[in-house]
């Protein structure tokens, strides 16, 4: 415990008479030749080449990325347009996978460096429970919106007696009780520890 506080003490001591000497001028006894002040330099300063270079290619790289993401993306929509035409499942699924990669990357190369830089592990924390507890009352209000949809839908199956009308509506409400079901739930199961 007594280790504790002599170490930042020691440390203190030797770090400020270092502090003192590097800021002072020459002593008397040593010859002056001109102008011999020590002058103080920025750490800054001495950084190599590579670091330096590497900083100045980093908002290059950063714009080409983003540039070559987004010429995937407009690419990805030709051929999901043309894939539509022609009646290729396959292209319609490539393009549809590419857009939604591109998408992402994007969202990522965007937000990523941004929330690393600006945050520390409990922002984390906090972060991540906030944005399970958004997913899980969106979820409640997109139930709540499937049973007021099925209402009425089932209202137009009274009104027509249209019997797609009624499995839909059923439908709905199935959703709603699994979609309930699991996004309480399973939050619940899965974070247990």
């Amino acid at each position: 415990m007594i280790f504790r506080v002599l170490i930042p003490i020691f440390i203190s001591l030797f770090v400020s008479q270092g502090v003192s000497y590097a800021s002072s001028d020459i002593p008397d006894f040593v010859p002056k030749q001109g102008n011999m002040k020590i002058e103080a330099k920025s750490i800054g300063s001495g950084t190599s080449f590579m670091s330096d270079t590497l900083n100045g290619l980093l908002p290059k790289v950063m714009d080409v990325g983003i540039k070559v993401i987004t010429i995937m993306f407009v690419a990805a929509v030709i051929v999901m347009a043309f894939a539509l035409l022609m009646k290729n499942g396959q292209w319609t699924k490539i393009g549809t996978g590419v857009m939604m990669g591109s998408f992402v990357a994007i969202i990522m190369l965007r937000v990523v460096p941004i929330f690393m830089l600006t945050s520390d592990r409990m922002n984390i924390t906090l972060f991540v429970n906030d944005t399970l507890d958004l997913l899980k009352h969106i979820s409640f209000v997109a139930a709540i919106g499937m049973v007021i949809i099925g209402f009425f839908i089932r209202f137009l199956h009274q009104l027509l007696n249209h019997p797609d009308y009624f499995r839909w509506s059923k439908r709905l409400y199935i959703g709603a009780l699994i979609l309930t079901i699991l996004s309480t739930f399973i939050p619940i199961l899965f974070t247990a520890a």
